[in-house]
């Protein structure tokens, strides 16, 4: 019950937002969502939720609002980020995501996406450099963050142990 209270009256942007990810698991999970959307949330970790707890015809539904809401509002970042998860091929995701975070280099959510796109081409000083910025600039990924840079750290740095007290300071991992 702490959890959905927290869920459903959290604000969905800052450190709290995480929140909305912990109730992803809630059995009642489609009504907090549902609650926060009649009350015209438009934090992007919202969004993010919106998209992952809708299905077939209402997650349509939900990807073509925030295409439209790009399009409608070709400055606003957090949209066109919202809107490049909502394409299906991964591929064109990636391009999509990386194509906006060299626009907007310091958008969070972008800076975020664009971690796994370095990682998977093995620029691992790319992907740290975004997660770096990620881990500056938004408080709700702190942990999953600091987790995933200690990961890179060492990915990066094969024949050595890199220094992680820093990072450990940042996450109950």
């Amino acid at each position: 019950r702490v959890l959905a209270f927290h869920a459903r009256w959290e604000p969905g942007d800052g450190a709290d937002g995480r929140w909305l990810q912990f109730a992803l698991g809630l059995p009642d999970v489609r009504e907090i969502v549902r609650a926060r959307a009649a009350e015209g949330d438009t934090s992007v970790m919202f969004g993010r939720i919106l998209q992952e707890t809708s299905k077939g015809p209402e997650h349509a539904a939900v990807c073509q609002d925030h295409a439209a809401a790009a399009a409608a509002a070709p400055d606003d970042v957090d949209a066109a980020y919202l809107a490049a998860r909502c394409i299906d091929d991964d591929a064109e995701r990636d391009a999509r995501f990386f194509a906006l975070h060299q626009r907007h280099p310091e958008h969070p959510w972008l800076n975020h996406a664009a971690i796994h796109i370095y990682a998977a081409k093995d620029d691992f000083a790319g992907a740290i450099a975004a997660a770096r910025r990620v881990a500056s600039s938004l408080p709700v990924m702190t942990d999953d963050n600091a987790v995933l840079l200690a990961r890179l750290e060492r990915r990066a740095t094969p024949d050595r142990e890199p220094d992680l007290s820093a990072l450990a300071e940042t996450s109950p991992e």
